[in-house]
C-alpha cells in the first residue's frame, strides 16, 4: 500500500453529538435530545464507518462535522514504522493526492478520499485551460468565446507573443511574424478608448489562496514579479516553475461596486449527467472596483487574501 501523508491530531468531537467514548463497540452513541439530555442511539456495528484524517486543508472541521454523526469513528493511526495506514477506513480526508493508491481503494469495503485520480487535468490553471480549449476546437467551437487569452509565460515562445499581444492592444508597431492567432482575432484593436488599461492578470501554476497572484499591466512587470517570487522564502519553490498570463476582465459584474464569485457545486456523472447543489453562495471583495488599482484586496475574492483587508 501507499505510503501516506501525516495524520492530523483529533480534534474532539463536537459537543453537540458524537461518538461516545464507552460503552461496547457497536452498541450505542450518546446524542442530545429535544430537551437537551443525551439519549443512547443504537448503532450496529456494521453501520460503522471509520475517517482517516490527513493534516491541512480544514482537517479539523472536518473531523468536527463528519464526527457528530453517531456512527462515525476515528480510524486508529498506523504503528510507527509501517507503511501501512492504520485501522481500515471508510472516508480519507487529505489537502493533496499524495500517496493515495486507487487500485487499493474499496478491496475489502467501501471507500472513498477526498480526490479524483488525475485531478490534476482540471485542478491546475494551465492543465485546465489547455484541456477545455481542445475540447471546445475538437467541437468547431471558438475557445475563446469561453476562455480569456492565455500564455504560459514559462515558455519563451510564449512569453514573445505575449509581448506582441500587449504591445497590439497598445497600437504599437508589432512584426506581423510575432503576432498570433489569439492577438490577431481576439484583441480589440489598439487603443480601445480611454478606458482599456491593457490589464492582465498573472498567476503562478502550483499555488492556491490567491499567492503569487498580480494584476499587472505589461511584460516587464510580468517578468519583475516572476522573479522577486522566485527568491520569495514563503513560496514553495516547486510551484514557480510554471507561470501564465491572462487578459483581465476590466469591466467586470459587480454587486455594489465589488468583485464577486460564485461557489456552486456540481457532480458530473461518467455519462455526462450532472447534479447541481442549488444552495451556491458568493464571495465578494471587501473594497470597492477600480482599475486604477492593482492590489489584490480588490481584484481578488479568496478568503485567504480578503480575511486580511
Amino acid at each position: 500500500c501507499a505510503e501516506m501523508p501525516a495524520e492530523a491530531p483529533v480534534p474532539p468531537p463536537a459537543k453537540a453529538a458524537g461518538p461516545s467514548t464507552s460503552g461496547p463497540k457497536g452498541k450505542a452513541d450518546a446524542a442530545p435530545s429535544g430537551d437537551g439530555k443525551r439519549k443512547r442511539i443504537p448503532v450496529p456495528a456494521r453501520s460503522v464507518r471509520h475517517l482517516s484524517l490527513g493534516v491541512g486543508n480544514n482537517a479539523a472541521l472536518v473531523a468536527r462535522v463528519v464526527l457528530s454523526r453517531p456512527w462515525w469513528r476515528m480510524a486508529k493511526k498506523p504503528k510507527a514504522g509501517t507503511r501501512t495506514t492504520g485501522e481500515e477506513w471508510s472516508m480519507r480526508w487529505q489537502e493533496t493526492i499524495q500517496g493515495i493508491n486507487y487500485s487499493l481503494l474499496g478491496a475489502h469495503s467501501q471507500q472513498v478520499v477526498g480526490h479524483l485520480p488525475n485531478n490534476s487535468a482540471i485542478c491546475g490553471k494551465l492543465n485546465l485551460f489547455r484541456n477545455i480549449y481542445e475540447y471546445l476546437s475538437s467541437k468547431g467551437e471558438d475557445p475563446y468565446q469561453f476562455l480569456p487569452v492565455t500564455y504560459c509565460v514559462s515558455e519563451p515562445h510564449e512569453m514573445e507573443r505575449f509581448k506582441a499581444h500587449h504591445a497590439y492592444i497598445s497600437g504599437k508597431t508589432v512584426p506581423s511574424k510575432l503576432l498570433s492567432k489569439r492577438a490577431a482575432q481576439h484583441a480589440p484593436r489598439p487603443k480601445e478608448g480611454e478606458e482599456c488599461r491593457n490589464m492582465w492578470i498573472l498567476k503562478p501554476i502550483g499555488l492556491n489562496r490567491g499567492r503569487g497572484i498580480s494584476v499587472i499591466r505589461g511584460p516587464q512587470e510580468c517578468k519583475s514579479l516572476i522573479e522577486a517570487a522566485r527568491d520569495d522564502k514563503r513560496l514553495r519553490k516547486g510551484s514557480l516553475k510554471q507561470w501564465i498570463v491572462q487578459r483581465y476582465i476590466e469591466n467586470p459584474l459587480l454587486i455594489d461596486g465589488r468583485k464577486f464569485d460564485i461557489r456552486a457545486y456540481v457532480l458530473i456523472k461518467g455519462d455526462g449527467d450532472c447534479f447541481i447543489y442549488h444552495d451556491a453562495y458568493l464571495r465578494l471583495s471587501s473594497v470597492p472596483y477600480t482599475v486604477a488599482s492593482t492590489e489584490q484586496d480588490v481584484h481578488l475574492t479568496n478568503n485567504a487574501v480578503q480575511k486580511h483587508t
